[in-house]
């Protein structure tokens, strides 16, 4: 009986090890040189920051809203239910994709921003 017992107790720890260390590293960030593309986008709210390397924010009215990762430059700062204006000479261009979990534990895919001064070499 205590070697049945330590057995499911292996397994229990040995699914529990595997799904920590899969969702412990969900966040992922891909960047993609080749697909960047410019967006219409020129205003979003801050919903969540994440760390030091952006926000989560949205953009667009509901039900038709999009959610995106926001990227930081190195003069931005966000915070939570901040309002962000994309100024005249500046555009936003999509530089890859975000994969996280939610607060329900579904894993959601989001387009990834960077807000950057336009110039003439664009392509």
């Amino acid at each position: 009986m205590k070697n049945v017992l330590i057995f499911i107790a292996g397994i229990i720890l040995g699914i529990t090890l595997v799904e920590l260390s899969y969702y412990g590293k969900n966040d992922q960030l891909i960047l993609s040189e080749e697909n960047e593309k410019i967006l219409s986008i020129y205003e979003m709210n801050v919903f969540q920051v994440i760390g030091e390397g952006g926000a989560l924010v949205k953009s667009g009215k509901f039900p038709n809203e999009q959610i995106y990762l926001l990227l930081h430059n190195e003069a931005d700062l966000y915070y939570d239910n901040q309002k962000i204006q994309v100024s005249k000479g500046m555009k936003v261009k999509q530089v890859g994709i975000y994969r996280y979990k939610n607060k329900e534990d579904f894993i959601l895919t989001v387009p990834a921003i960077r807000i950057e001064q336009i110039n003439s070499n664009q392509k």
